[in-house]
Parts: C-alpha cells; structure tokens; sequence
C-alpha cells in the first residue's frame, strides 16, 4: 500500500497540476541516471520508503515509459523502458557491456513546486536485459518487487554439479594456479579470436578451456569477462583459435592482453579424474533418472 502525505493529496486535488515524473536509473558501477519530464530541472532532496532520489533531474526526454499497470494482488507489476541512447550519458556500448542489465529503477511522481518535502513512487525494481536497438532506443522492462517471488529459490536436483564456473563455492579447485595468460593476435570478430596462449606447463588439449572464462586485462574490453565456447589450444606453437558464448561489449585489438580458466562440464567423471574435487561436487550423478523410477521392480 501506498503512502501519501495528506500535503501531496491536497495537491493532487488541484485544478492545476503542479506534478511531474521522475526516472532514477543506477547502473552496475554505482552511476547515477536521472531525468524528467517536466519542462525544467528539479533539484529533489527526498527519501521515500527508504529510497534515496536526492539529485538533479534534467528535462531530459531520454527515458519514457508505458502505460503503467498496478494491482493489488501478487501479479508482478511491470511496464517497458525505452531510453534514448546518447541522451544523459547513456550509450549503447554501455548496454551492450551489461552495465544496466538488472539494476535498480525508480519511477515516481514528484512535485515541482514543492520537490523537497513531496513524492509518490509509482513503481520501484530491476530493469530487466536491454535486448532491442529500434531508432536510436534501447527497450527494457521495468519489473516490480514482487518479481523476486516467482524466482526459484530451491535447488532442483542435478546430475551435474550446480557450480557455475569452476573454483566457485563450494568448489575448492585453485584455479588461479590452473589460470594462463595469452595475447591476440587476430581478431574475427567481438566472439571469436585467435591467440597465442602461455601455456607453461599447463596441460592442454583442444577444448581444455571450454566453460572457462577469457577475461581481458588491457585494451578496451580491460575488466571483461566472457565464457569460452570453443578452443583449439592444445599446440602451445600455434595460434589458439578461442569462440565464446557472448560477444565482448568492444572489439579487441591485436595486441590485447587476456587470462584465460580452465572450464569443467560438471559432470562427476571430470570433477574426479581430472580436478580430484569429488568430494566438492555439488550434484547427485546417482539419483535414477525418470526412466529407472518409472520402470519399476523386475
């Protein structure tokens, strides 16, 4: 349920409006977005349910919204984003990075005339993966609270080890010890490159990096990290032909420096015999699959 102060009910009974709406964007890094679509800046000094919406918002028509749908039950309240890309700082090299992929997202009323001791948020949440790039815009969705509740929330069970990436808990595998460096030499395009690795003595064979991660450490993909789908790496004398899952938000350059994991496809065989991690494996490989269960007893 809503709060409203009897101070902003009076003025929403007014003849004349005096209200606007204001959109509050932070990304992955911690920046802030603001905008407005009112005619001016408003200075907002106002925390609201224990949301912060201090700043300045611009008036700015870089971010609008769809006809907004609220209910009263547990139905997840949602409406679509659309940003106009270069507005407010805002770039598609940025989106196509992830830096406003699930990040908080404030809507809410505020009036312009009174913006220190006024506000209504009208729906607060998570934008949703910005996908489409229409005209200049990027579309996300804008989903409420109550999204988290359709998320699942217990562990299904698994043949395979549930861990993600190798040396994540609970696996205990040292996997900077297994890690290697590696340059391009040629790019293909922003998913696939050929390199030459540093193997050392790190035994290799084609596809030993397969569900690793290739994260790069110089050039304009400097932080990033994307999941290897493919590799030929197994001659540390040739070039390492390297396919990944996702696109890097930037195109590398010869010369881009890289550390590149070793992956694991989870099954219990590889956790044993190649990590000697068994006893981390985080899977049930011996549960009967539907088929047993379903056979019943000879």
């Amino acid at each position: 349920m809503r709060q409203i102060s009897l101070a902003d009910l009076n003025s929403l009974k007014q003849g004349v409006t005096t209200w606007a709406i204001g959109w509050q964007l932070i990304n992955t890094q911690g920046q802030y977005f603001r905008s407005t679509d009112h005619d001016r800046a408003i200075q907002v000094a106002r925390t609201i349910n224990g949301i912060v919406l201090d700043g300045e918002y611009p008036p700015f028509s870089s971010i609008q919204s769809s006809e907004l749908q609220l209910s009263s039950d547990m139905a997840v309240n949602n409406l679509d984003l659309d940003i106009l890309l270069q507005q407010n700082g805002i770039t598609a090299a940025d989106i196509r990075a992830g830096l406003f992929d699930n990040v908080a997202c404030t809507l809410f009323l505020v009036n312009w005339a009174n913006p220190t001791d006024s506000g209504i948020i009208l729906q607060h949440g998570m934008v949703g993966d910005f996908k489409t790039f229409v005209n200049g815009l990027a579309k996300g969705e804008l989903r409420g609270q109550a999204q988290k509740l359709a998320q699942q929330v217990l562990q299904a069970v698994s043949l395979t080890c549930r861990v993600r990436h190798l040396g994540q808990a609970p696996c205990s595998v040292d996997v900077a010890s297994l890690t290697v460096t590696g340059v391009v030499d040629t790019v293909i395009n922003r998913r696939v490159l050929e390199t030459t690795l540093d193997l050392g003595a790190t035994p290799s064979a084609p596809g030993h990096f397969v569900g690793g991660l290739l994260t790069f450490t110089s050039g304009a993909n400097a932080g990033f990290a994307r999941e290897v789908k493919l590799d030929s790496s197994g001659d540390p004398a040739v070039l390492g032909r390297i396919e990944l899952f996702e696109p890097f938000p930037f195109t590398a350059a010869p010369g881009d420096t890289f550390s590149l994991e070793p992956g694991c496809d989870r099954t219990w065989e590889t956790c044993r015999d190649r990590f000697g991690a068994q006893l981390d494996f985080d899977g049930e490989p011996d549960v009967p699959g539907p088929t047993e269960m379903l056979r019943g007893v000879d």
